[in-house]
């Protein structure tokens, strides 16, 4: 975290005048994003999670800011936006499109006339999920640095540190793994569509 008293006056002073814009901000740019459902975020997450984002980053000195160069509104949306992007090409939501349609409304409101599933769909909707998984890992056999982070993955990895942690790999290695990856993700896919 930055020590510098200076930074912290100009956070301070400034960060109350701009949350709300930049929180506005971030709903723009999380309805503009190509989600696996339209304007609905992985994991539960919201757009005002993103600028929460952005200011962790900031405040441990992941992102640096220098207030000569931009304002700090500017900063937070351009922060907010990069954070976005690569949810967006993350794992967790392009898992999310290829298996992922229980009925929802805008927002990720339960549609009303969704009811509970009974056992019996609870068993296929399991098996379903089996068969995806099947279908993912025999997508990716053959390349041991992708099958790592599938199985990171279905073991409940899914942020990007947590992954390089439990697969090992170089932090280049592993992007270049998780491109492979995704082009195989879109085969699965393409393939689950035609079959349907």
């Amino acid at each position: 975290m930055s020590a510098n008293p200076a930074f912290f006056k100009k956070l301070e002073a400034e960060l109350p005048a701009i949350y709300e814009r930049v929180a506005a901000r971030a709903i723009q740019i999380v309805s503009r994003k190509r989600w696996s459902r339209p304007g609905t975020m992985p994991e539960g997450q919201e757009a005002e999670d993103l600028v929460q984002e952005a200011l962790r980053r900031l405040l441990d000195d992941s992102r640096s800011w220098d207030p000569e160069r931009v304002s700090l509104e500017d900063f937070l949306v351009g922060s907010v936006r990069s954070i976005a992007s690569s949810a967006v090409k993350g794992l967790a939501n392009r898992v999310r499109a290829i298996g992922d349609d229980v009925p929802q409304g805008i927002g990720g409101v339960q549609d009303p006339h969704f009811h509970s599933p009974s056992p019996e769909q609870q068993l296929d909707e399991l098996q379903r999920y089996k068969l995806l998984a099947e279908a993912v890992l025999n997508a990716v056999s053959g390349d041991p640095e992708v099958e790592k982070i599938v199985s990171a993955v279905l073991e409940g990895c899914v942020k990007r540190a947590e992954l390089i942690t439990e697969t090992g790999l170089e932090p280049k290695r592993f992007d270049n793994a998780i491109k492979r990856l995704h082009r195989r993700l879109d085969d699965v896919a393409a393939k689950l569509r035609v079959a349907s």
